[in-house]
């Protein structure tokens, strides 16, 4: 008898000290890990901020510079907001930007885009403030900076100041941070409190409130009106909270059924355990099998449509898509090691008649053979692909117009020595016509195949056969 209360009352200690520690250990390790992730997340949001103001900065920083402003301040250069500002140009809402307003060097105000904004009173306290900040008005946050007006070198004294605001969009705050579910304005009457921050020469105050679903963050401005509070208040849910009390309740309830398990079914149990542990690895053999059996297929339509997207069907060269995604890369690098980059635009002369007169498998012959061809004169630093039709593109990298002209009239020669057995007893002879350019003719891909395409037209409008570079 002695025996079984002896053992009634282990088995109840030991289930009392294990709800203990599990409260202990697991609960409060899931309190702390929320507590560092909620601190992330204001951390965020506070970034976030900074962002902004940092992207107001550099935006009003940079027209502040302009020598066009410059002279615009002075006087010496009355269309420059007609040119830069124009009425439904759309240029700030495309910068995000609330307001420009232009200062000469007594702070009077010259010009506001929009013309008579509000904010232009707002703004006018700051016109000395370094750094930026933020400020409340009416229906929203802003960000504010200010900037000197110099002329590009910065060779004169400023002539004058140009501030800049924009409205900080929530639903852009809450974008750039996915954990948060809503995101809204607040405005109360209270006492400030929580952590001070510095953003740019604006002071906030963080703080947080919990529910037991959610943590709400509160980013607040100081107003000067006395117990006023406004700002940000973000809510997300108390996941991590939430999934500590789950995995304590399910661990606690594991806990007890094996400590019931231990002390009167053990043994009965076991037989039973070891069967259902075979079931389960024979039910995940035949799921990993069907798995691998389905990665399997996947891998290869992957490869299908790869092969699809960046080889040519026809030709077996590379496609558009595919010249575009390595050559833009070669022009990137060229620039950066100052390297030579040339690009030739070829189209097959009169591909109409041949197609007309033998038969699109005919054209398709002569396309491949084109290809070929090319082929015996190109190297890993040159990438041949077919643009559509008859018409097809080289990329040479670190090869000058001159070299890439070179390689073209080889090829241009070996195609004028063969002739292409579209059928029994059937050749046919084709050229093409050839149009280069290289990068220090134009700034990106599409500048230069512009150039070498213009060239191509020339050569064909002229007597085709040809080869153009200028």
């Amino acid at each position: 008898m002695k025996i079984y209360i002896f053992l009634g009352a282990g088995f109840i200690a030991t289930l009392l000290t294990v709800f203990a520690a599990t409260h202990f250990f697991i609960h409060s390790n899931y309190l702390e890990i929320e507590n560092s992730h909620n601190a992330r997340i204001q951390s965020a949001l506070v970034q976030s901020l900074e962002d902004n103001l940092n992207y107001l900065g550099s935006i009003v920083d940079d027209h502040a510079q302009w020598d066009d402003t410059d002279d615009f301040i002075q006087g010496k250069n009355p269309d420059f907001l007609q040119i830069n500002f124009r009425e439904n140009s759309n240029t700030l809402q495309n910068l995000r930007i609330s307001i420009f307003q232009f200062l000469d060097k007594y702070a009077t105000p010259v010009a506001i885009i929009p013309p008579a904004s509000p904010l232009g009173k707002i703004l006018l306290p700051f016109q000395n403030s370094k750094g930026g900040g933020f400020f409340i008005w009416e229906d929203g946050l802003y960000a504010y900076h200010s900037s000197p007006i110099t002329n590009t070198d910065a060779s004169s004294p400023p002539s004058g100041i140009l501030q800049g605001a924009s409205k900080i969009d929530l639903d852009l705050l809450a974008s750039k941070n996915k954990e948060i579910a809503t995101i809204q304005w607040v405005s109360t009457t209270g006492k400030l409190a929580g952590k001070i921050y510095n953003i740019g020469n604006t002071k906030v105050r963080i703080s947080e409130t919990k529910t037991p679903k959610t943590i709400e963050n509160f980013i607040l401005f100081e107003q000067t009106e006395p117990n006023k509070i406004v700002g940000i208040k973000s809510t997300h849910p108390r996941a991590l909270y939430l999934e500590g009390r789950r995995v304590m309740h399910i661990f606690l309830a594991i806990v007890s059924s094996m400590l019931v398990f231990v002390f009167s079914l053990l043994l009965l149990r076991h037989k039973e355990l070891q069967r259902k542990k075979i079931d389960l690895e024979a039910t995940v053999q035949k799921r990993t099998e069907a798995l691998n059996a389905t990665m399997f297929e996947l891998k290869q339509a992957v490869e299908k449509l790869e092969a699809i997207a960046y080889v040519d069907e026809l030709t077996g060269v590379q496609t558009r898509r595919s010249f575009f995604d390595t050559c833009i890369p070669w022009l990137r690098d060229a620039k950066m090691s100052d390297k030579s980059l040339s690009i030739a635009m070829m189209d097959l002369d009169d591909f109409k008649i041949i197609n007309d007169t033998y038969g699109h498998s005919a054209g398709d012959m002569v396309l491949k053979d084109f290809c070929r061809s090319c082929e015996k004169f190109l190297d890993e630093r040159m990438v041949l692909a077919r643009f559509g039709g008859e018409e097809f593109v080289i990329c040479f990298y670190g090869l000058s117009v001159k070299n890439a002209q070179e390689i073209c009239e080889k090829i241009q020669a070996h195609i004028g020595e063969k002739l292409v057995n579209i059928a029994p007893h059937t050749k046919v002879a084709y050229t093409f016509s050839f149009g280069l350019a290289s990068r220090e003719e134009a700034s990106d891909i599409d500048g230069i195949l512009r150039l070498a395409d213009e060239r191509l037209y020339r050569a064909k409008e002229r007597s085709k056969n040809l080869i153009r570079s200028r």
